[in-house]
């Protein structure tokens, strides 16, 4: 469930932040690196205490019948934050090798947007 939710945003985000610059791009850059040099027991803890029953995400996500930090949805959300930010500067250093005379030279010869981005 993680690698899948990783690959339907990490994916596209990891697009984004190497084709496009906008503002607070190094904000948005900052916030994916925060899970990387946080210790992983932290950010267990830190994950814990944001999803419990007294927590504002705990008690969002109850209205929707989840509790979080006693679920399948807990260690999907914990994976997520400990590895998305690998999946996304993985992928982002992949589209940035690519060259984009070639993206240029598809959508001049007809291809979509998708089909540039999939092919």
């Amino acid at each position: 469930m993680a690698t899948g939710i990783g690959l339907l945003f990490g994916v596209p985000g990891a697009y984004i932040l190497a084709r496009q610059d906008f503002f607070g791009k190094n904000i948005v850059e900052g916030l994916i690196n925060i899970p990387i040099v946080v210790p992983h027991t932290a950010a267990g803890v830190a994950l814990l205490y944001l999803f419990s029953q007294r927590a504002i995400f705990g008690r969002f996500a109850s209205i929707f019948g989840l509790s979080i930090s006693s679920e399948v949805a807990g260690i999907v959300v914990a994976m997520l934050f400990v590895n998305l930010p690998f999946l996304i500067h993985s992928a982002a250093d992949g589209f940035r090798k690519v060259n984009i005379r070639l993206e240029e030279k598809a959508r001049i010869l007809g291809a979509s947007p998708w089909q540039v981005f999939f092919k």
